[in-house]
């Protein structure tokens, strides 16, 4: 079969954070994190801010009770990486209130996909739906962050290599039912992954290029994740259980 992949509406450009408090549906919730809302509050902390919450938890139980405390609003606003982002993606979800993602660092594809990151007991789990109504990448508010951490944006895009070779593995010594191997899926795959490849100087950088080219393959592996029917094996092999472990056995 011929994989068709929708990708989440994406916007790029600069100063993209006066426009969404301009245009998003007021009252706001903004979600973000303590360091980061000085930089942000002359522009989305006037009179149409509901609430701006600073992520300091992804346990499940105390979400559940922290959003319903929340006051109403008309729409939700994630500012920051993979946490303050998923945590906005769950006010929307359990809310039922459009969200509007802007990530602040190209570490994670967390903005693209459908699902939210929460901890169930400290495990990791992927819950809720929630597909916002842009993606809006700033590239100076990306450059603004420490350059390491936009560095390892690269290692969500080089997992695909770890993915391939454990999925075909897993396919061949008959391990895999749910999902075998699907030459078409890899072959995708496999151009987002050399798409990087070819642009790690500008990604070293930080440049626009760099920024584009990384978002741009986070774009695509957080939405095929659903769009292949919520299959993982091509993003995601034994690199990221590895973590998994580690999160699970430090807390972190």
């Amino acid at each position: 079969m011929v994989f068709k992949n929708y990708l989440f509406h994406t916007v790029y450009g600069r100063g993209l954070i006066a426009g969404l408090a301009e245009t998003a549906p007021t009252p706001y919730i903004v979600v973000t994190m303590r360091e980061l809302w000085h930089s942000l509050k002359d522009e989305l902390g006037g009179a149409d801010l509901a609430y701006v919450h600073f992520v300091e938890s992804l346990e499940l139980n105390r979400l559940e009770e922290f959003v319903k405390a929340l006051p109403k609003a008309s729409s939700v606003i994630g500012v920051g990486g993979g946490r303050a982002i998923d945590v906005a993606k769950f006010i929307a979800w359990r809310r039922n209130i459009p969200l509007f993602q802007v990530p602040t660092i190209t570490s994670t594809n967390a903005a693209f996909t459908h699902r939210c990151a929460v901890r169930i007991k400290g495990v990791v789990r992927y819950i809720g739906w929630a597909v916002p109504e842009v993606v809006y990448v700033d590239y100076d508010l990306v450059r603004s962050a420490p350059p390491y951490l936009n560095h390892a944006g690269v290692g969500d895009v080089f997992c695909i290599h770890t993915a391939l070779y454990d999925w075909k593995l897993a396919t061949e010594r008959g391990k895999e039912k749910l999902w075998p191997w699907d030459e078409e899926l890899a072959t995708e795959a496999r151009k987002v992954l050399q798409s990087v490849r070819e642009k790690t100087y500008e990604i070293h950088k930080v440049s626009d290029v760099g920024v584009k080219t990384l978002m741009e393959a986070h774009r695509w592996t957080g939405a095929s994740y659903h769009n292949s029917g919520w299959n993982p094996r091509h993003i995601e092999g034994c690199e990221h259980f590895f973590f998994y472990t580690l999160e699970y056995l430090t807390g972190k």
